[in-house]
């Protein structure tokens, strides 16, 4: 084992006398990290399957992480990689690993987005998140609600009060991006976040999930998915390791996914939002205005993007009083374009889950806009259709972050959101398919 270097913080590479190895392809070198992070101790084959394949290995999987070993034998020596049944371990000296050795990168990631100096209520659900994801094993949180309901201002939050508790850093992907980021690009970025060099990633999805799995496997790092599209998006984005956790947030409820916590947002109580608006215009102009201001929060639905753009403009607009915003907020021919300024917009937020829809559920959401509250029964006579096609269209918009169901066959149709759906969408074709 003389001459033998290893690195594993960045690209998997091997030396012998200065030379350097082969080390075949990239599921292969995932599994020599993997070895090599857990120098001289047993890594069970079960674990080694979950960090190539996270849930879903290949039939003949366990053949295959034998083969890699093989293969290793024959390059590394017959001494370095040793088992082949139902366990396998690398015998190194740890100073020629460079994670052993204390060679460390500069850099393990922040990339977190700044918290909210004035970030305001939600204590019973960061209290539930917060508790999930300070368990021994690492873990998934979902944090869904409709557009603008303050998911990604929440997950900032939490996950800023969490580094602590993952000290080997933090990564960061926005998922909405440009319709939906790809998965392997977010990978490679989060890769390129962790040392490996851009030459040096691996060329497909499976390939680099595997790698990035194996350099967390040691790891306490926290990944916050943020406005994820559907499961498939982020299947190979999350840790996988029991040090690593993830929170995910989106409009979509993610059904497929195995959490260990969801949250659902809806919209903050009446004294939190009074104040929100307080934090962004200043407490003393709600103090002497305090019932325009009730009158700002109700007409803004209660919603946090609603609210922050309300009070961005008092906070622009020192001469205007608070009852001046409040009458032009209360003609709701006019609402959504009140509720915008600069790059923030409500009813940009919500076409873009609108967009989203298929056309019979967008015909839905046009024909219930003026509904606040109602059930499957009630939704089935607006709608004209059997009950069953109904609950199936109203499930629909909740799956899609347009309609909230509080229980059961019961559905609350936010009235900003009916603004929207009265004011934007397009009536619709035939229902009963």
């Amino acid at each position: 084992m003389s001459g033998l270097r290893f690195a594993v913080l960045g690209a998997v590479r091997a030396w012998r006398d200065g030379y350097e190895l082969d080390l075949g392809g990239p599921a292969q070198r995932a599994f020599l990290a993997l070895l090599l992070v857990r120098a001289n101790r047993v890594v069970p084959i079960t674990e080694v399957l979950h960090a190539l394949w996270a849930d879903r290995p290949p039939p003949r999987a366990a053949a295959q992480v034998r083969l890699y070993a093989a293969r290793l034998r024959r390059t590394l020596g017959p001494e370095v990689i040793v088992g082949g049944d139902g366990h396998f371990l690398a015998r190194v000296d740890p100073s020629a690993v460079d994670l052993h050795a204390g060679r460390a990168p500069l850099w393990t990631p922040a990339q977190l987005p700044a918290d909210l100096a004035d970030f305001t209520g939600r204590r019973p659900e960061l209290a539930r998140l917060r508790t999930a994801l300070t368990a021994d094993t690492g873990r998934v949180c979902v944090v869904t609600g409709t557009a603008g309901v303050g998911k990604t201002a929440l997950a900032v939050h939490l996950a800023h009060g969490l580094r602590p508790r993952f000290p080997d850093g933090q990564l960061y992907a926005d998922l909405g991006l440009g319709g939906g980021a790809d998965p392997s690009a977010v990978l490679g970025g989060f890769l390129r976040a962790l040392g490996v060099a851009p030459g040096m990633l691996p060329p497909s999805l499976m390939e680099r999930a595997r790698l990035y799995r194996a350099l967390l496997t040691r790891r306490r790092m926290l990944v916050l998915l943020d406005d994820a599209r559907d499961d498939e998006q982020i299947d190979a984005l999350l840790p996988g390791t029991p040090r690593s956790a993830a929170v995910v947030t989106g409009r979509a409820r993610l059904p497929g996914l195995a959490a260990d916590e969801r949250v659902r947002l809806g919209e903050l109580p009446l004294g939190d939002a009074l104040t929100l608006l307080a934090a962004i215009t200043g407490a003393e102009r709600v103090a002497v205005e305090f019932e325009a201001a009730v009158d700002v929060v109700r007409h803004c639905g209660r919603l946090p993007l609603a609210l922050r753009i309300a009070g961005g403009r008092l906070a622009a607009r020192p001469t205007w009083t608070l009852a001046r915003l409040a009458a032009r907020l209360a003609d709701g021919t006019r609402r959504l374009e009140e509720l915008r300024t600069g790059d923030s917009d409500v009813a940009a937020a919500f076409r873009t889950g609108y967009r989203t829809l298929q056309p019979q559920p967008a015909a839905a959401l046009r024909r219930l806009a003026g509904h606040p509250r109602f059930s499957a029964a009630e939704a089935a006579e607006v709608l004209r259709v059997p009950q069953e096609r109904a609950e199936a269209l109203c499930e629909t918009l909740v799956d899609a972050g347009l309609l909230d169901s509080p229980a059961s066959g019961v559905y609350h149709n936010p009235e900003l959101l009916r603004l929207f759906a009265a004011t934007t969408v397009e009536p619709g074709l035939s229902l009963c398919r």
